[in-house]
């Protein structure tokens, strides 16, 4: 019993493509797979039947799925962004700030993750629509909305102005709303999709 991460047959690594071939050593070599909803069974050129146990991750797959993330160049954000694409999603995050977006998309492409971003405010009058619009453009589609940026001021709330609430209204819940609805639209359009709000 074993992943196909762990096993190694005559020594040689080995892992299964998308287009059901297995590469051991760098040669790729025709496979049959046999899967159900809990396991599979790989026979390899008639020589070898390893059978396993499929994990929570394989339950999970999101290949083919294409996801936008807001707020996910830092924090809970980019770690949404790294699960996501570890998943097998196609994902794309939007934040205000391109250097801090450049720094993660960096610091996953170090850890074998392609992802990418673009500057959208969100709060903007036409930034939840720049924000849609662009991930379908760079994504080819849009399959995952996950509403993740979030503004939070740390002091007593008899302190806090009214000016700063309505900056904590217009990113927590006004554009989150607004993207909800762009994306919605979309989806409703081209076969559905699915919304994440995270509070």
């Amino acid at each position: 019993k074993c992943r196909p991460a762990s096993c190694t047959p005559i020594g040689k690594p080995w892992v299964v493509s998308p287009t059901g071939r297995l590469a051991a050593g760098g040669d790729p070599l025709p496979v049959h797979i046999e899967e159900t909803e809990t396991s599979y069974a790989i026979g390899w050129q008639g020589h070898y039947r390893i059978e396993g146990q499929m994990g929570t991750v394989d339950a999970f797959a999101l290949t083919g799925k294409r996801a936008l993330v807001t707020g996910g160049n830092r924090g809970l954000g980019l770690a949404f962004v790294r699960g996501l694409a570890e998943a097998g999603a196609d994902v794309v995050f939007v934040s205000r700030d391109a250097e801090r977006n450049a720094a993660a998309v960096a610091t996953l492409a170090a850890e074998g993750l392609k992802v990418q971003a673009f500057d959208v405010d969100i709060t903007a009058k036409d930034g939840p629509d720049a924000a849609v619009d662009g991930a379908v453009e760079r994504l080819g589609g849009l399959d995952l909305l996950l509403n993740n940026a979030g503004l939070a001021i740390h002091r007593p709330a008899l302190e806090i102005s009214d000016d700063e609430w309505d900056r904590v209204f217009d990113v927590n819940t006004r554009s989150l709303w607004r993207l909800s609805r762009s994306a919605g639209k979309y989806m409703k359009d081209h076969g559905g999709g699915n919304i994440i709000n995270v509070g």
